[in-house]
């Protein structure tokens, strides 16, 4: 670990970097346009939001206590091969309230982006959501947003707390929207969030029946991503939270909901059998190789 607190061996090291077009795609929860045109633009605002909601997260002074993990750590490592992100996702190191915090850095960060308007006072906790996967408590902040001439808009932020963090986070450098500096933030590494990836999916086809297809798609492009690896703490973690009964050869026979999935996310190519026989491959290599290291 060096002085940042980040754990360097597991450090960004990826060029992929985020999709050369990010605005051509859906984003999760957009609205419907009525005019097509408008949709890059919202796409545009929506991501300066998660931007300026980053840069704020980084420099305040309790950034250190959060760990983001999630979507978009995937799409800096992987690229365009990634889906957009729905929220930013973090775990809570220790005790903090989360929603005073974000609300007093709209206040007092750094000024928003150009023609992007957000009340503080307008942000609210999603009563109604859940970590039940995370199985750990946690809030989610929705924070409205709104620019000139476009439907207005709601950044998701899920906090998750009590949440065991088996390995020091990494440093991971998000690119920006706009092509400014990146911002540094802390993150759960690629291995780790593999693992995670794997046990929420495990959990939803264990209690609903049927498991995320997302999740089996981001820990397919976790997997294949050369530089995850995964560690016997890693594996002993997952062991622990799966019930000591997931092996590689356990992804073929997790049922998702790919049919919404892709329809969603028409670019994906292959379908779920693929993908699941594309994880099953990785992982077989991956705990190989853990199971060689000390």
């Amino acid at each position: 670990m060096n002085a940042s607190g980040w754990n360097t061996t597991g450090e960004n090291t990826s060029t992929a970097g985020l999709p050369k077009s990010p605005f051509d795609r859906a984003a999760p929860g957009e609205p419907v346009f009525a005019d097509p045109a408008l949709a890059p633009r919202w796409r545009a605002a929506h991501r300066a939001v998660q931007d300026h909601m980053l840069r704020l997260v980084a420099g305040a002074p309790w950034g250190a206590g959060v760990v983001l993990r999630g979507s978009l750590p995937v799409q800096v490592w992987v690229g365009e091969a990634a889906r957009e992100p729905g929220d930013l996702d973090w775990v809570v190191l220790g005790t903090l309230e989360v929603h005073e915090k974000v609300v007093e850095a709209l206040r007092t960060g750094p000024a928003l982006p150009d023609g992007i308007r957000i009340d503080p006072s307008a942000v609210t906790q999603d009563v109604e959501w859940t970590v039940r996967e995370y199985q750990t408590d946690g809030i989610r902040l929705l924070i409205p947003w709104e620019a000139e001439g476009l439907p207005a808009g709601v950044m998701r932020m899920d906090f998750a707390y009590d949440e065991e963090m088996p390995e020091a986070p990494v440093r991971l450098d998000c690119p920006r929207g706009d092509g400014g500096p990146s911002t540094a933030i802390s993150a759960a590494s690629p291995g780790l969030s593999l693992v995670w990836k794997l046990m929420w999916l495990v959990e939803d086809w264990d209690t609903e029946g049927r498991g995320a297809a997302k999740d089996l798609y981001d820990a397919m492009l976790l997997a294949e991503h050369p530089p995850t690896s995964l560690t016997p703490v890693h594996l002993r973690f997952l062991k622990e939270e799966t019930g000591n009964w997931f092996t590689p050869q356990s992804v073929p026979h997790i049922d998702v909901d790919w049919e919404p999935f892709h329809a969603a996310h028409p670019w994906v190519d292959g379908d779920a059998e693929k993908t699941a026989a594309r994880l099953e491959r990785a992982l077989v290599r991956l705990f190989a190789e853990a199971a060689g290291r000390p």
